[in-house]
């Protein structure tokens, strides 16, 4: 779905200077991702949680190439500094740094900007510090155990700083306690559901939460100690993909300094030339760039979002009939400005059209995006992020107490900890007795089982009809197997090596 240039353009030309021919801005569409025939879903990339992913890694290949040993995460050593910088990488896909190094992390954008560059950093190093705090005070932790608690930690005070601090600034107190994402100050949180549908709607990541593209300045403020301008400030343009500048002493420090005391842009229908103009622009050739805004609306079209105008009659707001209708909501000034670009009310598409209200009070945007974010971030994470009461563990589908083990399958035994679940395998001492008391269809459905007893069952094969698969082994009363001829497994010795990282799954209740 590429998009012509309009005659007129202010800076891209409408045909190539040298073909002739009319000249586009690229746009591949998303790819569908619907298990079943009906209207086109797309594939989310990224975890709908706010689990740190763009910490840890988006998936467990990504994640064991992030961690470290001693429950650390990978880094690299500032070369002049020795302070932690993020890994690097000779192949990163989008990198145009003239080192040929870019820095990677749980996010593929780590390198988009040296802002995003300077927020990943300080992530790796908190992690870090946190270990280095908690093996001060735990000497007998592992790298498991270091690993796992500094991440709880470190994602954990994110949440709390993004409900707590950025989205009362984004939405305003009235639509935080309106769909209840205030945070807790005292007790605990006993709401946490695991059945909750983390997924979010399509309109939230396709529109309503690009609404900080209009936040950008076309400089990022650098500030020395005693927060004093540092110049050169930094241009965006010469540093997508460019994370070069990270080498450059204290360079992590004075970014951070003028990005918390440098006010952002404001939230409205004008967004800097540096993204509408020069995003990922290869400075050899002109108008190579890509127009940002351009791809939102693009994007939007791609999946199927329907009009501003429908989405006001789903956030409580009077349908348009004609262009008048909007002055509630939209100054007149910008109105003119729709009018010139979209034929009638029902055309405007909802990334202009959000961007376009009056912010309501005490917050930055209109009232229509406030009802798409808060339809989307309670069902993101709401109930995990929060001080959750710790009620016991979730195994195999049932409550289990702290401190009490449960037997969901005949060779498996967990026993609920303050760190969640535990599991470990069961040594088989009789195999005709577990067949006899577990039943033949247990005992092959745990893989536990049947590795352990394999030959035995193919010698059982031709008596197979004998062994009743209604016999099983009697349950405790809370359903689990009673732990008859199985011991637990001799103790396994400590691997020096990194151990294998768990598959991240969806995020325990977090305990800060």
């Amino acid at each position: 779905m590429p998009i012509p240039i309009p005659s007129g353009d202010p800076f891209y030309p409408r045909r190539n200077v040298s073909t002739g021919e009319r000249v586009c801005l690229p746009f591949m569409r998303s790819l569908p991702g619907q298990h079943r025939l009906g209207p086109r879903e797309q594939i989310n990339q990224n975890t709908a949680y706010l689990d740190g992913s763009q910490i840890y890694g988006e998936h467990a290949c990504l994640a064991r190439e992030l961690r470290g040993f001693g429950g650390k995460m990978n880094a690299t050593r500032h070369p002049t500094q020795g302070k932690d910088l993020l890994p690097i990488s000779p192949s990163h896909p989008e990198c145009k740094a003239p080192s040929g190094y870019c820095f990677i992390g749980g996010d593929g954008r780590a390198s988009e900007q040296p802002g995003l560059t300077a927020m990943h950093t300080i992530y790796l190093r908190e992690h870090n510090r946190l270990v280095d705090g908690l093996r001060g005070v735990n000497p007998h932790w592992g790298d498991e155990k270091l690993f796992q608690t500094a991440r709880k930690i470190t994602v954990a005070s994110y949440q709390h700083v993004l409900y707590n601090e950025f989205l009362p600034r984004i939405l305003g107190w009235n639509a935080i306690n309106l769909y209840g994402l205030k945070l807790n100050s005292q007790a605990y949180y006993k709401g946490y559901s695991s059945t909750c549908n983390p997924t979010i709607v399509t309109e939230f990541a396709t529109a309503a939460y690009r609404i900080g593209h209009s936040l950008l300045r076309p400089h990022i403020p650098r500030m020395g100690t005693s927060y004093n301008p540092v110049e050169p400030a930094i241009l965006l343009r010469d540093h997508f993909f460019n994370p070069d500048i990270i080498y450059q002493p204290h360079i992590i420090d004075d970014i951070m300094r003028g990005l918390a005391s440098t006010p952002m842009e404001s939230l409205d229908q004008f967004i800097t030339g540096e993204i509408t103009n020069h995003l990922f622009e290869d400075r050899r050739i002109p108008h190579s760039g890509m127009d940002l805004p351009a791809l939102n609306v693009q994007r939007a079209r791609d999946h199927g979002i329907p009009p501003y105008n429908e989405y006001r009659s789903l956030c409580n707001l009077k349908r348009a009939v004609t262009w008048d209708d909007l002055s509630r909501e939209i100054p007149a000034e910008v109105i003119a400005r729709l009018r010139l670009i979209y034929p009638t009310v029902n055309d405007v598409d909802l990334f202009p059209g959000g961007l376009s209200e009056r912010p309501l009070q005490g917050g930055l945007v209109g009232p229509t995006n406030p009802r798409v974010k808060c339809n989307s971030l309670p069902t993101i994470d709401l109930n995990a992020w929060r001080e959750t009461a710790q009620t016991g563990c979730q195994i195999a589908g049932r409550t289990v107490a702290v401190g009490e083990s449960y037997i969901p399958t005949p060779c498996t035994s967990c026993i609920c900890t303050p760190e969640g679940a535990q599991c470990a395998s069961l040594r088989v001492t009789d195999c005709d007795r577990l067949l006899r008391e577990a039943g033949m269809e247990a005992v092959l459905e745990d893989e536990v089982c049947s590795s352990q007893c394999g030959e035995y069952l193919t010698r059982q094969t031709s008596v197979i009809p004998s062994v009743s698969l209604t016999t099983r082994r009697p349950r405790t009363h809370n359903g689990g197997f009673l732990p008859t001829s199985l011991v637990p497994p001799p103790p396994v010795r400590q691997n020096k090596r990194r151990p294998h990282l768990r598959p991240f799954d969806v995020p325990p209740p977090l305990l800060v």
